[in-house]
């Protein structure tokens, strides 16, 4: 059975919300249970890839109004959004190829 990749997306420290004092006290208290995660043995790290971004290359797109506006209000990096989502549907339609 194929392995199938994953597709990761980098988190914007920027758009987490703001915490309080407390909050972040809190957070730095709390105890994690961890009892229902296995272990990471070789057999994980075998499957694991080194992901190095793809060298970018410069075009122009014609998007909708609409898509550009809502790309854009999700803040910064909005081309970057664009990009991974049409790697993730390249992806899937080259694992997926139709009939």
């Amino acid at each position: 059975m194929p392995v199938s990749k994953n597709i990761t997306f980098t988190l914007d420290e920027k758009k987490l919300p703001k915490l309080s004092a407390a909050q972040r006290s809190a957070l730095g208290k709390a105890k994690l249970d961890v009892s229902d995660i296995p272990e990471l043995d070789a057999s994980f790290f075998a499957l694991a890839d080194a992901l190095m971004p793809g060298k970018k290359r410069s075009i122009t797109l014609r998007l909708d109004e609409e898509v550009v506006r809502w790309l854009k209000a999700q803040g910064p990096g909005y081309q970057s959004r664009i990009n991974a989502m049409l790697k993730a549907s390249m992806l899937i339609q080259k694992n997926h190829p139709q009939r």
